[in-house]
């Protein structure tokens, strides 16, 4: 029996999806071989081999700390596995603010890439530490249930952001000021020791204690919820400010205080009510 002419007309349009589809494959598979010979061209050049890698940083750390960070947080991505970091395609052509979170000592790292002298340059701006942030634990270790941990105190520098960043150890004495939170329990490093709005405010509570002649024995945050800092001293009263607002002219303050009272025989001093100053 003879074909209909749509019969026809299918095997037609098949024949053309086939064709079309034969095509398209080719297409591709020529186009990534011509890729892979590309990329292998350019992995033999010795023209892109790395001969320099120049390390521009701010602050105290040393330069292969930022290398090792670079090579760590790319090590695995595509163009790294495929050049390696001794070619000059192998290093990554941006660190993105995503790519920070895991080493929050650095605010910013740039690569920028000499094809000319094959030389990559790396720089960073990094956080510099104005006091040490501690996260103290007042439970006994008696106390805990059967199975559960301890927690220590955790320490971090943090910077004038607010940013904890780097973990480091209670420091001694009054060169480094040190405060102890017994409120908080988060000790991931990047985030922020206090909500925005306080960070300024404490840190001018820094300067003032600093100022001052005491001998600092502790700077606490008892509880966040009452927004307050507490200065226990060696040879003086206890001083307290509060969270909410700037310590304006306590340094002062706090001077013809003393100056009129030499003794010093104070139980506390007390800067947490705004312009108002009490003491006992």
């Amino acid at each position: 029996m003879a074909r209909s002419g749509t019969d026809f007309a299918e095997i037609r349009a098949r024949r053309m999806r086939r064709r079309k589809l034969v095509r398209i494959v080719s297409a591709f598979l020529f186009l990534s071989a011509l890729t892979l010979a590309f990329y292998g061209v350019l992995f033999r050049l010795s023209l892109f081999d790395v001969q320099n890698v120049h390390v521009l940083i701010s602050g105290r750390l040393e330069g292969e700390r930022l290398i090792e960070f670079v090579k760590t947080q790319f090590g695995q991505s595509f163009r790294a596995r495929v050049f390696g970091f001794g070619h000059m395609l192998g290093w990554p052509r941006r660190v993105s603010p995503e790519a920070l979170t895991a080493s929050p000592i650095f605010k910013t790292v740039r690569v920028e890439k000499d094809f000319r002298r094959r030389t990559v340059v790396l720089s960073a701006d990094t956080r510099i530490p104005v006091g040490i942030w501690c996260i103290q634990s007042e439970r006994d270790p008696r106390e805990l249930r059967t199975g559960e941990a301890y927690a220590p105190t955790a320490c971090a520098w943090f910077d004038r952001e607010g940013v904890k960043f780097e973990s480091t150890f209670a420091a001694e004495g009054n060169l480094i000021p040190v405060v102890n939170d017994y409120s908080q329990t988060d000790r991931v490093l990047g985030k922020k020791i206090l909500p925005d709005a306080f960070v300024p405010n404490l840190l001018a509570i820094l300067e003032v204690a600093a100022a001052s002649d005491f001998g600092i024995r502790e700077i606490k945050i008892a509880d966040l919820s009452r927004e307050e800092v507490e200065i226990r001293t060696h040879d003086g009263p206890a001083l307290f400010f509060s969270l909410r607002f700037l310590p304006t002219d306590a340094r002062e303050t706090l001077s013809r205080i003393l100056a009129e009272h030499p003794k010093r025989n104070f139980e506390y001093i007390d800067f947490r009510v705004p312009r108002r100053v009490f003491f006992k």
